[in-house]
């Protein structure tokens, strides 16, 4: 399925919405309620897998991010830089690939 790729996103390694939190079964941290860029969000860590390559406990937010639909598509949600850290990753611009591996 599709991830949206955010590198960009300090301090966050996933984003979800409430529906795509459920789905993959992340809790969202409820009593600990924060704010991003006006929106109310909540904290939660997820295990997180692109291609081979897997992370444990990767600290994300879930809140009232951009509707799948209003994309066209579907998406299990936005991977971000703390996903990516400690990783080394070749954008293929030519290719259209992404490549992803441990250590640089």
């Amino acid at each position: 399925m599709l991830v949206l790729v955010d590198t960009g996103g300090i301090g966050l390694g996933i984003v979800l919405t409430g529906a795509q939190a459920a789905a993959d079964g992340v809790v969202p941290d409820y009593g600990k309620p924060e704010t991003d860029f006006g929106v109310t969000v909540y904290p939660c860590t997820a295990d997180v897998a692109l291609g081979s390559v897997a992370r444990r406990d990767v600290p994300g937010v879930v809140g009232p991010a951009m509707n799948p639909a209003e994309f066209g598509f579907s998406y299990l949600g936005t991977v971000s830089h703390e996903f990516f850290k400690p990783l080394s990753v070749t954008f293929d611009f030519t290719a259209m690939a992404t490549y992803i591996a441990a250590g640089r």
